[in-house]
């Protein structure tokens, strides 16, 4: 993280895929994608030793042009010093916190304070610290500071019904194949073949979710992708195995005799 006139450049580091570079105008509030800030090489891939310990990904110290300056203390503390006087804390990360947002990752993903930076505002400085993985620290007017997302950091959680209905696809499957035999077996007369299609889509949908999951790691939580995927594999599932399992098979019909050519009479 890092501040360039009234801009703040935070890099995000999700790990394994694709870092990125987003900046805010307004003192962290907002953020918006953007190219490295001058100065600055463009983001490349790289891929860190999860055993190594965590390095800062910033300044962890930083002074306003007013002579006000913050510092941060131990990678859970935010210090504050005006000047000609002592250090004193204007903000800590409590136990709780800490086990809430570290990811227990290396480098950006580990979620503490690893970084701040300050820019000038209208109404004094815009300060903020980066907590890594899960987003970042912006000093408030009154001294207080408040958490916010930086693009997809942390990701957007699954609500409570998306990562029930992530689970309980598994089963999906053999329930509706279960049902389908109870249901159509003295009914439908292609019921077998719909107990294929409940299968295939089954198989189907639980691929396409997972390998959706995979292409958004780090912007979405896995589970609002699988439930939102497979939510849509069921109800197609569902229909055209109904459809199938309902539809009366065509019977072939013998084929006619051809007509014989008159026998042409003779004497």
């Amino acid at each position: 993280m890092m501040a360039d006139g009234g801009i703040v450049y935070a890099y995000i580091d999700r790990g394994w895929v694709d870092a990125q570079w987003a900046r805010s105008r307004d003192g962290g509030n907002s953020w918006e994608p953007s190219e490295a800030p001058p100065g600055n090489p463009p983001t490349s891939q790289t891929y860190p030793d999860p055993f190594d310990e965590p390095s800062p990904a910033g300044p962890t110290e930083i002074c306003a042009s007013d002579g006000m300056c913050w510092r941060l203390r131990d990678q859970r503390v935010i210090e504050r010093k005006s000047p000609g006087t002592d250090w004193i804390e204007e903000f800590h990360l409590s136990e709780d916190d800490f086990s809430a947002i570290s990811t227990g990752c290396a480098n950006g993903q580990v979620g503490i304070l690893d970084s701040i930076a300050a820019s000038d505002g209208p109404d004094g400085p815009l300060v903020v610290a980066s907590l890594g993985a899960d987003g970042v620290l912006t000093r408030q007017g009154n001294g207080t500071w408040e958490q916010n997302r930086v693009l997809s950091a942390p990701p957007i959680e699954a609500s409570r019904v998306e990562d029930v209905a992530s689970r309980l696809f598994v089963f999906f499957g053999p329930v509706l194949a279960v049902a389908c035999w109870l249901v159509g077996r003295h009914r439908w007369s292609s019921v077998r073949s719909g107990l294929i299609v409940i299968g295939v889509g089954w198989l189907c949908s639980m691929f396409v979710g997972g390998l959706a999951a995979f292409m958004t790691e780090g912007s979405i939580e896995p589970a609002r992708v699988i439930s939102v995927v497979e939510v849509v594999g069921m109800v197609v599932t569902t229909v055209v195995a109904i459809a199938v399992a309902r539809r009366t098979p065509q019977k072939s019909s013998p084929s006619e005799p051809g007509l014989q050519p008159p026998r042409p009479d003779i004497g």
